[in-house]
């Protein structure tokens, strides 16, 4: 057992696996670079939405894209015919004040339910005042259901009456529950098509503009390197200060602990987090490169930083572009 405890303790030592961790976001540029090119843009009507949920939903996810103080898209009202103005607008060569147009069917748009049977924990004797005695696995009947919905969104350029975009995007969301055993009221039908129909919106917002992504990064606070005790309170103070949304103060440790504690990768990786998290991606290159050197065997955390920041530099040129 003893020697069971040492390798995990070397384990978590070698990790640095503290359970912490930091939620960071960055821009990424839009899958579709042509489609990006396009801000200033007329959203038709879809067909077969009823309601005009979808069609709202879609201009909800397309005004909300900000970088900065401005908005990316520009959105002019358009009337309901006008997927039939495209031959026009390809003889005419231009739609006034238009870079491109938006078009799109919804193809599903429905929720269903399936039955199951899962193991559950039940109670299966009472007390006189009716409380249970015994609890115990048995099998009871469930009730999967499904939320899906799907479109076929097209951007069609404006200039030329060319299709930049078209494709089916398709987004599910589920919910179980299991009557007479769960004490939450199941979700609707329409609660699960309607997140699905957000979320199908954005995956098209995304393909045609820049947009953030998060993305929760540990915190490495243990190394091999025998940190003194005053630079490990301040490194284990700093991930504390992190996890709670303050990277400021929490930059302001890691920096004032390095200059007490040259070795070790756990200090360089966090100061790498610091430059990441402000924007300074050669910066935190160089942390991460220095954290990679100084670890005696590969950690995932250090890697995964160092795929991530190369990623996101090799994307940079496209971003500036879309952003122009």
């Amino acid at each position: 057992m003893r020697a069971r405890h040492f390798w995990l303790v070397l384990l978590l030592a070698l990790c640095g696996c503290g359970g912490q961790s930091v939620t960071l976001s960055r821009l990424e540029p839009a899958a579709n670079g042509e489609a990006a090119r396009m801000q200033t843009l007329a959203v038709g009507t879809l067909r077969n939405d009823d309601g005009a949920v979808a069609g709202a939903a879609l201009e909800s996810a397309l005004s909300g894209v900000r970088l900065g103080n401005r908005p990316y898209f520009r959105l002019l009202a358009a009337d309901a015919e006008l997927e039939d103005q495209i031959p026009g607008l390809r003889r005419r060569g231009v739609l006034a004040g238009v870079d491109g147009v938006v078009l799109g069917t919804v193809t599903y748009s429905d929720w269903r339910d399936r039955r199951s049977v899962r193991q559950r924990y039940v109670c299966v004797d009472y007390r006189d005042n009716g409380n249970c005695r015994k609890m115990a696995s048995r099998d009871v009947r469930c009730v999967d259901r499904e939320g899906v919905f799907a479109f076929t969104p097209r951007l069609v350029e404006a200039a030329t009456g060319r299709v930049v975009f078209a494709k089916e995007i398709s987004e599910t969301v589920g919910s179980s529950f299991c009557p007479g055993v769960d004490n939450e009221s199941p979700r609707s039908g329409a609660d699960l098509v309607a997140e699905a129909r957000v979320h199908a919106m954005e995956r098209f917002r995304d393909e045609i503009a820049p947009h953030f992504v998060s993305f929760d990064a540990p915190l490495l606070v243990d190394d091999d390197s025998a940190m003194p005790t005053a630079v490990k309170k301040s490194v284990d103070d700093g991930a504390a200060f992190a996890a709670a949304g303050n990277m400021g103060r929490a930059c302001s440790l890691w920096r004032a602990a390095e200059g007490a504690h040259k070795t070790g990768y756990a200090i360089p990786y966090l100061l790498g987090l610091c430059a990441e998290s402000s924007g300074d991606e050669v910066q935190a290159l160089r942390r991460y490169e220095l954290a990679s050197q100084r670890t005696p065997r590969p950690v995932p955390a250090v890697s995964d930083a160092l795929a991530r920041v190369r990623a996101a530099m090799a994307e940079a040129p496209a971003l500036r572009t879309q952003m122009r």
